[in-house]
């Protein structure tokens, strides 16, 4: 007999293993006038009074939308006073619960339960929206079926729906379970590093639909444990069913091994807070982040992600600090508009220059402070001024990639791993995407289109879809 309800203990445990050893709290954050901010903690909706800087309650009132978002927080509870102290800002999720399983479908109920090694649980699939006329749709959910996943799980309309989805084998440092090269990929073992950056960028390796996860490189035979820290580095590809998704997104992460080497782990994810994803700027999920119903970045086109084992936990503090006055500048009336000299690229390398990650010791820029790049004649000063890497996501992400010796001897000489994960689309009946752009021609091409679209003329289809088919 499968069970209505998630014991909600069990998954508690399951849920999150901290970046400290502090208190651990995942709830929803309210504000009133006279006092503090609380947190109303899922499950038993105890609440607690939020104790912070004045710069973290900054942060967190800046949220848009913050009380719709569950926030996981690491401080120390004091029980008698009903109070979490914080010194560190939130991680954002969609659901209160996490917990890996098969996920099956039952003909008889005609119904998802997910298998977990002690109980099958009756589960529901969040109806997320639609995007250009696209959702995640009965493909997508047929994908995942008789497959290991790792879910989030929201039980606040009383049953157990699925909010965000990933394969459970992908972001894993167990060498033994992680999803080897297969069909099209299997050429990655003869030569990692030209078919990282020469041939998986092809239509025919971006839009295959095997994902695969890989070391790229040891570079000491040191056995990654359970608590090791790692960075994550992600670019995303193009869309293809958006002209103005050609550049693809890059961020920055990080993560924790978790006692069965899986991967706990965050996105500082910087993105326009005016999409259609329903993505919320800031800290967000490792499964939030690629797997998402709606906000997922696999729903729409394929990423590429380094997950580099070993760098200092204090150095990834540093990133995670110098994202959160991205993030807070980002949420403010004082925000800029996004363009060539302030997007996700030049937010992130603004947090890798705090911990010198920047090969030859060149420093990108001085973003969020720096001032807008308005004019035409301003941004192609800009663009022949810098090199592509300061603001290109695919080109910022073959850049550290070729560089990444030099930045472990430079910077980060405590790396001791490095893995790639190809993380495929997933199937839907959105066109497929594929690589952003990564040249001039390409950046020039997509610079008048996306004027002619802006500016309100109307782009046949077969246009578009010319432009994006020719990126590779």
């Amino acid at each position: 007999m499968r069970l209505k309800k998630i014991t909600t203990l069990l998954l508690a445990l399951q849920l999150i293993v901290p970046l400290t050893l502090a208190d651990t709290i995942i709830g929803k954050l309210y504000f009133s006038t006279d006092v503090n901010p609380y947190i109303e903690r899922a499950g038993d909706r105890k609440v607690f009074s939020l104790v912070a800087t004045d710069e973290i309650i900054q942060y967190v009132r800046s949220i848009p939308n913050v009380s719709k978002s569950y926030l996981l927080f690491h401080g120390d509870i004091n029980d008698e006073q009903s109070a979490l102290k914080i010194n560190k800002t939130p991680r954002l999720l969609s659901g209160h619960l996490k917990t890996s399983g098969t996920l099956r479908y039952s003909n008889k109920s005609q119904g998802f339960y997910l298998e977990t090694d002690k109980e099958e649980i009756d589960v529901v699939f969040s109806p997320g929206k639609k995007t250009s006329g696209y959702s995640f749709d009965n493909l997508s959910k047929a994908f995942y079926i008789d497959r290991e996943v790792t879910v989030l799980i929201d039980q606040g309309n009383g049953q157990n729906v699925i909010t965000a989805i990933i394969p459970a084998d992908i972001y894993t440092a167990d060498t033994s379970r992680q999803i080897a090269p297969q069909g099209v990929h299997k050429q990655f073992e003869k030569g990692k590093r030209k078919y990282l950056l020469d041939i998986l960028p092809e239509k025919k390796h971006s839009q295959s639909h095997h994902s695969f996860s890989a070391v790229y490189e040891f570079l000491n035979w040191r056995t990654v444990k359970p608590g090791d820290p790692a960075l994550i580095i992600t670019y995303s590809g193009r869309q293809g069913d958006s002209v103005l998704s050609a550049p693809g997104h890059f961020a920055l992460g990080r993560a924790i091994v978790n006692s069965d080497l899986s991967l706990d782990g965050e996105i500082h994810n910087f993105y326009s807070t005016n999409n259609k994803k329903n993505i919320v700027a800031g800290h967000t999920s490792l499964e939030d982040y690629f797997g998402g119903i709606t906000t997922g970045q696999t729903n729409y086109r394929p990423t590429y992600s380094l997950i580099i084992y070993g760098v200092d936990s204090g150095k990834l503090d540093t990133i995670r600090e110098k994202m959160d006055n991205v993030f807070q500048h980002l949420h403010s009336p004082q925000s800029k508009r996004f363009g060539i000299s302030y997007n996700c690229v030049t937010e992130s390398w603004y947090a890798l220059d705090a911990i010198n990650a920047h090969p030859g010791n060149q420093q990108a820029t001085d973003a969020p402070y720096l001032p807008d790049v308005d004019s035409s004649f301003d941004q192609i000063l800009y663009f022949f001024s810098n090199g592509a890497e300061l603001f290109s996501p695919r080109n910022a992400f073959s850049y550290l990639f070729k560089n990444i010796f030099q930045i472990r001897r430079d910077a980060l000489p405590e790396i001791f791993r490095i893995d790639f994960i190809f993380h495929a689309q997933l199937p839907s009946s959105r066109p497929r995407g594929g690589a952003a752009i990564d040249d001039f021609a390409e950046m020039i091409s997509y610079k008048r289109l996306r004027g002619r679209i802006k500016g309100g003329e109307s782009v046949s289809r077969d246009e578009i879809r010319s432009f994006l088919e020719s990126i590779d």
